[in-house]
């Protein structure tokens, strides 16, 4: 009787370290996941501030640092799976996954997305315009904006370009 003891008791301890274990590896793994979604937020404010400092006729380059697969400039209102489905850049799949954060107000979205997931979304302040609709540019070393003020809204910027 006293073997049978020793073992449930044993076999209880080891069931709540057991149990220990599996809820500090879960902990871990969503604080990794909490910094690294995170890092890609701070990536996109540092996008948009970048993009707000710029003066009227000048590109600004900034390098793609987190290896984002595709980046979205859009209206806020034009996100639907069917436009993105028109730019030939994303497939169906990943065109529906995008689409959820289409909104409906005005304003410019910044979207980054990575591993086929929008990791970042980002509104620009409400000077921003865009010359097209969106802009959806796929992964490369850096990304490239043209930039200029609008000539009859000095306190609008418009952005023409990105490569």
């Amino acid at each position: 009787m006293k073997i049978i003891i020793k073992h449930i008791v044993q076999s209880i301890f080891w069931l709540i370290i057991f149990s220990i274990a599996c809820i500090l590896i879960v902990f871990m793994l969503r604080k990794i996941e909490h910094n690294s979604n995170t890092k890609y937020r701070d990536y996109a404010n540092e996008i948009v501030q970048n993009l707000a400092a710029v003066r009227t006729g000048t590109t600004i380059t900034i390098p793609n640092r987190f290896n984002i697969q595709y980046l979205i400039l859009t209206e806020g209102y034009s996100l639907s799976e069917q436009f993105l489905m028109q730019t030939g850049k994303v497939d169906q799949g990943l065109a529906k996954s995008i689409a959820k954060y289409n909104q409906e107000n005005d304003g410019v979205f910044l979207l980054l997305v990575k591993n086929r997931k929008v990791v970042a979304l980002k509104q620009f302040p409400g000077k921003f315009n865009l010359h097209n609709k969106a802009y959806v540019v796929q992964s490369q070393n850096q990304f490239s904006f043209k930039v200029e003020q609008d000539k009859n809204n000095l306190n609008k910027t418009t952005i023409f370009e990105i490569q």
